[in-house]
C-alpha cells in the first residue's frame, strides 16, 4: 500500500510515497515527507496499490491522531487549486491556520520589552535609522508597547523578519525572553447573556422564514438590505435554527470588520463559538481550528480563510460585506472566499446567504436571473431613517495658502455644532500618513521608492517617509534627492494629517484616529473602540477600518473628506467601488434615536456613483452600471484572467509577456479575446520588478485554463520572469 500526498508547491500533482511498516496514514492526515533536499509537510489524498516507477521514498510522520482535512473539503480544496490555477498542495495548506501547517504548535513565544527607557530608545532610533530602519522601526512600536510583544506578532505587523529584534537584543537593547502561551481567546472568556432576542420587523421575518425553509439542501440567498436594516439579527435568527437542528453555522466578515463589537454579538448568543482571525497567538489559532473539527463548536466566525473551518456538519454559511474586495487573495491561490463559500455550500448540501447593503453587481446580477433568492430589508430597524447625504463641491471652498483644504465649511460647522451637543463624528479619508507626496517645488520631483514606481508617504509622527507597497522607509532628505535644493513640500493628505488639523479645529474635542498605523498592537483596536462604544471619543478619524462592523448609536455627523479619490484608479469597477465605499461610510450616521447627517466631499459632484450614493439607491446605480458592463463585456457579462509578468530586466518582462500573449492567444481563438496589454502594469517597478500586464476575457473557465496552460508553457524558456495568472482578478495595479 502506498500513500498519494500533495505538497504546497505550485507542481498540480499527487507524489507517491512508501507507508512504513506499523505507520496508519489515513486520507486526510498531515504528513512529513521528504521532498528533493527538503522535508514538507502536505496531506495523505488517497492510498493505491500501484508502485511508482522508481523506488519510493517513506512518509516519514504522521502529523494528525485524525484527519486534518474530511472528504468535503478534499473535494472543495481540489476544486479551488484547479479553478484559480494553484497546485492541490498550495490549496490544501492554504486552508489550515499557519499554526496548524507547521510540524507542530509551539507551546511558548518569544516576547520582546526594552531594555531601555523608551526615551532611549526614542533617541537610538533616530540614531540607527540611516544604518538600518527595521532596528529604528521595532525600537519605534517597543517604545509604544504596554506590554512585552511577541516577536512573531511584531514581524508581521513590521513586515520584517526576526532577524533585526534579535540583532537589538544582542546590542542591549531589548530583551527577548519566552512566555508560556494562552490557547484560550479572551474575546470569548464570558459566557451568552441568555437575553430573549429582539422581535423582527417583517421583512427581517420575511428573510428568517425563507433561510429557514430552505435548510437540508443547497440554496443560495442575496440578503439585500440598507445600513442599519438589521442583517446581523437576522444572520443571527436563521443561526439558531440551524444549530437547534444539529448542523454547524460558519460566518464570514471581512478581516476589518471582525471587531469585539461584531465578535461580542455572537458570543452573547452562542456558547459553543469558534472564533478564527489574525490578532490570536498561534496556540490560539490551534485551539479554535480544533475545537471546530473536533465538533465542538457550532458556530465559526472568522475572515477569509476561515471558508476552510473543518465543520463536519455544516448547515449554513453566511457571507457578510459580500461585496467587500478583500474576500480575495492576494496570495496563491487566489480565491475568493465569497465563490469558495457558495461552492462549498454546493457541495455540503448546506445553505448559503450572501449580505449586503451595496451587493457586488456579481451577485446582484445572480439575484436577478434567478441563481439565488432575492430577500430585501428595505428600511432601518425601528423605522429609523437612512441619513440624508449632501455632496459639497469642494471647487468652491478656500483653504488656508500653502496647505490642503481638509474640511469644508460645512463639515466644519456639522461637526463643531455635533461636538457641542455632546454626539459624535466620524471623518473619513482612505488613505493613511500625513502627506501622500514629497514634493520639490524648484525642481518638480517627486520623491519615490528606490525598489518601486510609487511615491514615498511621509508619516510625521514617527518622522519618516514610507513606501506603502514594499514596506522601505527612510528619513525625509532635507535636500532634493535630485536638484540638491533645500524647501520640500509636504503634498495631499492622510488620516495623520487630519488628525492633526482636526485637533486644532477642536481642542475641546476629545479625537481619535484608527488605521494601520494606530492599530499595530495587540488591542489596540478595541481600545479605540471602546473610547468611541462609550462616547469618550467625540471625533474619529480614520480609513475604511472605520467604516465596517461598527453600530454606534452617538455618531449623528460623518464626512467623506475625499469621496472621488477612487476614480484615480484605472478600473472598470472604480465606480462601483466608490459607490459601495461611500454608502458604506454614510450608513454609519445616525443608527441611533438621534438622526444623523453625511457630507461627502468631492471635486466630481455630478459623479453617477457619487449622485446615487447620495440617494441611498443602489438599485439605479445597479442598473446603469450594469448596462455599461454588458456593452462593454465586463463582469458579470465575462470572466476575466490576469497575467502580471515581473523580471529584474524590463526588456525581458516585456519580451516574456508578450510571448505568453502571444502562445495564449493561439489557444483562445473565438473563444474569448485579449483585452489589454502587454502594456505596463499600473504600478510599472513593484519590489524590484519590472512589471507588464496582459487582460484577457472568455465566457468560460475552461477557455481562460487554456490560456493560462499556454503562456505558463512559454514561459519556461524565460528563466528570470515570474508570472502571476488571476483569475476573476480584482486588482488590476
Amino acid at each position: 500500500m502506498f500513500a498519494q500526498v500533495v505538497v504546497p508547491v505550485p507542481l498540480d500533482q499527487a507524489f507517491t510515497y512508501a507507508i512504513p511498516a506499523g505507520m496508519s496514514v489515513p486520507v486526510g492526515a498531515r504528513v512529513l515527507v521528504p521532498f528533493g533536499p527538503r522535508r514538507l509537510v502536505g496531506a495523505c489524498v488517497g492510498h493505491t496499490e500501484i508502485p511508482p516507477k522508481q523506488t519510493p521514498k517513506p512518509i516519514l510522520q504522521v502529523l494528525d491522531d485524525e484527519p486534518a482535512f474530511g472528504p468535503a473539503l478534499l473535494d472543495l480544496t481540489r476544486w479551488v487549486g484547479r479553478w484559480y490555477l494553484s497546485s492541490w498542495g498550495e490549496a490544501l495548506m492554504s486552508a489550515l491556520p499557519s499554526p496548524v501547517r507547521r510540524t507542530g504548535v509551539r507551546r511558548y513565544e518569544n516576547v520582546a520589552r526594552l531594555a531601555v527607557p523608551p526615551a532611549e530608545a526614542l533617541r537610538q532610533a533616530a540614531e540607527l535609522r540611516s544604518v538600518n530602519a527595521r532596528w529604528a522601526r521595532v525600537l519605534e512600536d517597543l517604545a509604544e508597547a504596554t506590554a512585552p510583544v511577541p516577536v512573531t506578532e511584531l514581524a508581521e505587523r513590521l513586515e520584517i523578519s526576526s532577524s533585526p529584534v534579535l540583532t537589538l537584543a544582542r546590542r542591549g537593547l531589548v530583551v527577548v525572553e519566552k512566555r508560556a502561551m494562552d490557547a484560550e481567546d479572551p474575546i470569548l472568556a464570558h459566557a451568552p447573556t441568555g437575553a430573549a432576542p429582539p422581535p423582527l420587523n417583517a421583512d427581517q421575518a420575511a428573510a428568517v422564514a425563507a433561510i429557514v425553509g430552505a435548510h437540508g439542501a443547497f440554496r443560495g440567498f442575496l440578503l439585500y438590505g440598507v445600513t442599519g436594516s438589521g442583517k446581523t439579527e437576522v444572520y443571527l435568527q436563521a443561526i439558531r435554527h440551524c444549530v437547534a437542528s444539529g448542523r454547524q453555522a460558519l460566518i464570514l466578515v471581512p478581516e476589518i470588520a471582525l471587531t469585539p463589537q461584531t465578535i461580542s454579538r455572537f458570543s452573547a448568543r452562542f456558547s459553543r463559538l469558534a472564533v478564527l482571525h489574525h490578532r490570536l497567538t498561534d496556540a490560539q489559532r490551534a485551539a479554535q481550528w480544533k475545537r471546530a473539527r473536533a465538533g465542538e463548536a457550532d458556530v465559526v466566525i472568522g475572515a477569509r480563510s476561515a471558508v476552510f473551518a473543518p465543520l463536519p456538519a455544516l448547515g449554513l454559511v453566511v457571507v457578510d460585506e459580500e461585496h467587500e474586495p478583500s474576500y480575495k487573495s492576494g496570495t496563491a491561490p487566489r480565491y475568493h472566499a465569497r465563490d469558495v463559500a457558495v461552492k462549498r455550500a454546493q457541495l455540503e448540501g448546506a445553505v448559503v446567504v450572501l449580505g449586503s447593503a451595496t451587493p457586488s453587481l456579481e451577485s446582484w446580477r445572480n439575484a436577478q436571473d434567478g441563481r439565488y433568492a432575492l430577500l430585501r430589508l428595505s428600511s432601518r430597524v425601528a423605522a429609523r431613517p437612512l441619513p440624508p447625504v449632501e455632496i459639497v463641491d469642494m471647487a468652491g471652498e478656500t483653504g488656508v495658502k500653502g496647505r490642503p483644504l481638509l474640511l469644508s465649511r460645512k463639515l466644519e460647522s456639522a461637526v463643531r455644532d455635533a461636538t457641542a451637543r455632546g454626539e459624535q463624528s466620524i471623518l473619513f479619508l482612505n488613505r493613511r500618513g500625513f502627506a501622500p507626496v514629497v514634493f520639490c517645488p524648484a525642481c518638480r520631483t517627486v520623491q519615490k521608492c528606490g525598489h518601486c514606481e510609487v511615491a514615498m508617504t511621509f508619516h510625521k509622527r514617527r518622522g519618516v517617509v514610507i513606501c506603502h507597497h514594499c514596506g522601505a522607509e527612510a528619513a525625509p532628505p532635507a535636500l532634493c534627492p535630485a536638484c540638491r535644493q533645500p524647501g520640500l513640500k509636504f503634498m495631499g493628505m492622510g488620516t495623520e494629517r487630519v488628525e492633526e488639523e482636526v485637533r486644532e479645529l477642536f481642542a475641546e474635542a476629545a479625537v481619535a484616529r484608527m488605521d494601520r498605523d494606530t492599530t499595530r498592537s495587540r488591542g489596540s483596536h478595541a481600545r479605540i473602540l471602546e473610547g468611541v462604544a462609550d462616547g469618550s471619543t467625540d471625533i474619529l478619524v480614520g480609513t475604511q477600518m472605520v467604516a465596517k462592523g461598527h453600530d454606534i448609536p452617538g455618531v449623528t455627523v460623518v464626512g467623506i473628506i475625499s469621496a472621488d479619490s477612487g476614480f484615480q484608479i484605472r478600473d472598470f469597477r472604480a465606480e462601483e467601488r466608490t459607490f459601495q465605499l461611500i454608502a458604506q461610510v454614510a450608513g454609519r450616521a445616525g443608527r441611533g434615536e438621534i438622526p444623523g447627517k453625511v457630507f461627502a466631499q468631492t471635486f466630481s459632484p455630478d459623479a453617477p456613483s457619487i449622485v446615487l450614493a447620495a440617494r441611498h439607491d443602489f438599485e439605479a446605480f445597479a442598473t446603469k452600471e450594469i448596462a455599461f458592463r454588458r456593452e462593454w463585456i465586463w463582469p458579470p457579462f465575462t470572466r476575466l484572467l490576469r497575467l502580471v509578468v515581473g523580471s529584474p530586466s524590463p526588456e525581458e518582462s516585456l519580451r516574456a509577456c508578450g510571448a505568453c500573449v502571444e502562445a495564449s492567444a493561439a489557444v483562445l481563438g473565438n473563444e474569448g479575446s485579449l483585452t489589454l496589454g502587454p502594456e505596463p502594469a499600473a504600478i510599472p517597478f513593484l519590489r524590484d520588478r519590472h512589471r507588464y500586464h496582459a487582460v484577457f476575457r472568455a465566457k468560460t473557465w475552461e477557455s481562460l485554463w487554456k490560456v493560462a496552460s499556454a503562456g505558463t508553457r512559454a514561459l519556461r524558456a524565460w528563466k528570470s520572469a515570474e508570472a502571476v495568472w488571476d483569475m476573476d482578478a480584482f486588482d488590476m495595479t
